[in-house]
């Protein structure tokens, strides 16, 4: 598959985004909202599922939401690490924005944010995204 592929259920306001395929998947809570889908060796994702999606792409008057990524508090330190890449790879940022939050100087805080400009038109995205791998 060449191009990532859209299903919105209007009535549970979840977006499941596919970015590709594979025999053999994991999939992690990322936190209460999304869902990341990758291959065993995490270095691809293969979907997110982002529930409350009005939610999450609802702006504030200071701007854009940023979600904690508390999902990653219970995996090992690698798992952590390699997900935090995947989520950080230029495949993924025209969909998400992961960020730093710092409340004190010993603790840092990963946080997410989906882009509103995921679009429900499959031409759109043939058009956005002709290079995606």
């Amino acid at each position: 598959m060449t191009q990532p592929q859209t299903t919105y259920d209007p009535d549970t306001d979840s977006l499941l985004l596919r970015l590709a395929y594979g025999d053999e998947w994991l999939q992690f809570n990322l936190n209460e909202y999304v869902q990341v889908e990758t291959d065993p060796e995490l270095q691809i994702c293969y979907a997110l599922m982002l529930n409350d999606y009005s939610l999450l792409i609802a702006q504030t008057k200071y701007g854009q939401r940023f979600f904690p990524l508390d999902g990653l508090q219970v995996l090992h330190q690698e798992q952590q690490e390699r997900l935090l890449a995947l989520l950080l790879s230029q495949g993924l940022q025209p969909f998400l924005s992961v960020a730093a939050y710092t409340p004190s100087l010993v603790d840092t805080v990963p946080m997410i944010s989906i882009h509103d400009s995921i679009s429900f038109n499959q031409v759109e995205w043939q058009s956005r995204f002709e290079q995606y791998p």
